[in-house]
């Protein structure tokens, strides 16, 4: 299984996610780039910033269901 898709597995899963994530800082940074651009479906100009392209969309994700939890079905009207 190529790392797009383990990322993509481990999305909601933030213990295996963060295994995931760090081994990708031990591949070249035109792979990495590669791997943020599909993963984002945006470019990054350097290693360092497709990681943080990369953690920005799971900590987005990982928000997101947080919210719908403490909102638990309820409307605030």
């Amino acid at each position: 299984m190529n790392r797009l898709a383990k990322l993509e597995e481990a999305l909601a899963y933030p213990e295996a996610f963060f295994a995931v994530f760090n081994s990708l800082k031990d591949l070249p940074s035109a792979e990495v780039r590669e791997i943020a651009r599909e993963f984002t479906k945006r470019s990054a100009r350097s290693k360092a910033d497709a990681l943080n392209r990369i953690w920005a969309r799971h900590f987005d994700l990982m928000t997101a269901v947080a919210k719908a939890k403490s909102v638990d079905g309820r409307s605030a009207a």
